[in-house]
């Protein structure tokens, strides 16, 4: 009798396991949490509506179980990462940081050695930008990938230079694109920094950015089945910067501290040409950049020009007096999206205050696109996922841009969760998942 018992609480430890393992989404945007938050695996299939899913394999492993891509261009990018991705932040990264305080970025990065048919190639890669938020993107930033093999599929741009074995790729995607290549691997490690470091000698990073987060995967564009992650791991070393913002007069004073040492820089009317308002991010205008974005009095800066295109909100202050102006961006540039008014809020019973009237909805659930909501359901599900969006509140609690599993669910009121969701954007987007 004892035997039995022994026997079956084995069994049971083992299904156990191997249901943590077995996890898997076909969600366009699904993500699966691994080691305890400290990275996530996503499905990432942001170039097509051809199916797709991703398995977790255990620890940071992970394979591609469907891909039912068959085009030109890339389809997906599933993929595994650790720090702040579009706003969605893992456990304890030390991202973002600056740059200039990132004293070493190591990463390891190992495949199966079987190449299935298809065209894809496998990659790591990290993200930068001026902004320490990354919850609308990287424009005017870098994308810095390293290549490991490909299969029928060739870098972007044009071939730069070399760099420690590696030949190396610009493109201007809206960002600096630069990517390292060296085929035949199955495995890669090193230090990041190294990469970020000569994309700083040529002119394509600053060491005012910040590194948001590193990434592994496969870029595909047909086939790729069976694309298997053996392992992946990436530490920062240095840790992450705490960043304290001030503003007066249409000013900006940033103070950094990272391991003691403290810079304080000036910016918004610092350099004297007035403020860009870029997506809810202010940034100073360039005085002498024409186009694009600059480097301006040792800070980041956006072009007039630019800030026009999409646009954007400008201030400029003189004397002590404020002039704003709202640009229609002429031609090319997409109206912002009108947003209703917030629906009204009501005391709850969850810590907070709850929106109505409010939509019933049923999970799983996506919403994708700008507009201001109030819905509510009585599940919430395993877990709740947000991207730049301005709003998202679960019974008036902030979960704006954030993976929110079951565990971190405020309380139900009357039985409910209500949900505001408030976004600008196209690409916002929101989902509840079983």
């Amino acid at each position: 009798m004892k035997k039995k018992v022994i026997f079956n609480v084995v069994i049971i430890a083992l299904l156990a396991a191997f249901a943590v393992q077995a996890q898997e989404t076909c969600e366009k945007y699904g993500i699966i949490e691994v080691s305890g938050g400290q990275y996530m695996l996503a499905n990432n299939v942001w170039g097509a509506d051809t199916r797709q899913c991703i398995r977790s394999t255990g620890s940071t492993g992970f394979t591609v179980s469907v891909s039912e891509h068959n085009q030109g261009s890339v389809a997906a990018y599933p993929s595994i990462w650790k720090g702040c991705h579009w706003g969605d932040c893992t456990v304890n990264s030390g991202m973002p940081v600056r740059v200039s305080s990132a004293g070493s970025a190591t990463f390891s990065y190992s495949v199966s050695s079987s190449r299935p048919s298809g065209d894809y190639n496998v990659a790591a890669e990290c993200w930068l930008s001026a902004s320490s938020d990354s919850s609308d993107g990287y424009n005017g930033g870098a994308e810095i990938m390293v290549v490991l093999d490909y299969r029928n599929m060739y870098p972007a741009g044009s071939q730069i230079g070399t760099f420690n074995g590696h030949d190396v790729y610009y493109a201007s995607v809206g960002w600096n694109f630069l990517t390292y290549v060296k085929t035949g691997r199955s495995s890669a490690s090193g230090n990041m920094m190294d990469f970020i470091n000569d994309a700083v000698s040529r002119g394509y990073v600053d060491r005012s950015w910040y590194l948001h987060d590193m990434e592994a995967g496969f870029e595909i564009m047909k086939g790729g089945q069976g694309l298997t992650c053996n392992s992946f791991s990436f530490s920062v070393g240095g840790g992450g910067p705490t960043t304290t913002t001030t503003s007066s007069g249409g000013y900006t004073t940033t103070t950094t501290s990272s391991g003691g040492g403290t810079t304080t820089s000036s910016g918004g009317g610092g350099i004297g040409c007035g403020i860009c308002n870029w997506y809810g991010t202010n940034y100073p205008i360039c005085c002498t950049t024409q186009s694009g974005w600059g480097w301006e009095q040792n800070q980041s800066c956006i072009s007039q020009s630019t800030c026009d295109s999409q646009g954007g909100t400008t201030t400029t202050s003189s004397g002590g007096g404020t002039t704003t102006t709202t640009s229609s961006g002429g031609s090319t540039a997409t109206p912002a999206p009108t947003v209703t008014p917030a629906p009204t809020p009501t005391p709850g019973g969850g810590g907070g205050d709850i929106c109505s009237p409010s939509t019933s909805i049923s999970i799983p659930f996506t919403q994708d696109g700008s507009g201001n909501f109030c819905w509510e359901t009585s599940s919430l599900g395993r877990y709740i996922n947000s991207w730049n969006v301005s709003t998202l509140e679960v019974n008036g609690v902030d979960f704006t841009n954030k993976y929110v599993s079951s565990s971190n669910y405020p309380a139900q009121v009357n039985g409910k969760y209500y949900i505001r969701y408030v976004a600008n954007h196209g690409w916002s987007h929101f989902e509840i998942r079983n």
